[in-house]
């Protein structure tokens, strides 16, 4: 069973390629800032943390998902500020999200809330993205079970965070998919699953 431990410290030693939009990031003002879906997270449901560690945990709100015909935006939501991960700060943000492009949880590879937490999302992953980035916004997204990433654009608020990709380059083209994410921080490796249990289905 294809696991993500490995990868971590490869990703941004990869060679990532094309495909990923390369423009400004902002999605186009309708309802809800562009996103047409929306899902919320139980606040104050954050993991508590390993011994000896003070750190406060980043406990997310909400996750929104907007799509236009090129491309996919994921943004997620939190009760207080955030920071970058590259900016080594006691609030900055580490962690995955997970995609399941073919709505089918038997295909791919397990979630990053199974593989970390034990908790099943029931999604087979078939392209995840990890959220540290390089500090010029950028974070990076695995191609399936390769060793292949390719570059994601991100831009932050003082709450959230927005990645948007290509749709093309990861074969959606229905609007149907599900998505959950494992939030971290510093010196944690998880602080909050997103959703609690399961995964959120874009449709």
């Amino acid at each position: 069973m294809t696991t993500r431990h490995v990868f971590l410290a490869l990703s941004f030693a990869a060679i990532a390629c094309g495909g990923e939009p390369t423009g400004p990031i902002g999605l186009d003002p309708s309802s809800n800032g562009g996103f047409q879906h929306s899902f919320s997270d139980p606040v104050g449901d954050t993991l508590p943390p390993p011994v000896n560690v003070l750190h406060r945990a980043l406990d997310a709100e909400g996750l929104d998902v907007g799509l236009t015909a090129e491309s996919i935006f994921v943004r997620i939501r939190f009760t207080s500020p955030i920071s970058r991960w590259s900016s080594t700060s006691l609030n900055s943000i580490d962690g995955f999200i997970d995609f399941d492009f073919d709505d089918n949880p038997n295909t791919g590879y397990i979630s990053a809330t199974e593989e970390f937490a034990g908790v099943d999302a029931q999604m087979g992953v078939e392209t995840y993205i990890s959220l540290r980035d390089d500090g010029e916004g950028i974070m990076r997204r695995r191609v399936g079970d390769t060793q292949e990433w390719r570059d994601v654009r991100v831009q932050f608020a003082e709450r959230s965070f927005t990645v948007r990709f290509s749709r093309a380059d990861v074969g959606e083209n229905n609007g149907v998919f599900r998505v959950s994410a494992m939030i971290g921080g510093t010196n944690r490796e998880i602080t909050d699953l997103v959703p609690s249990s399961g995964h959120y289905r874009v449709r």
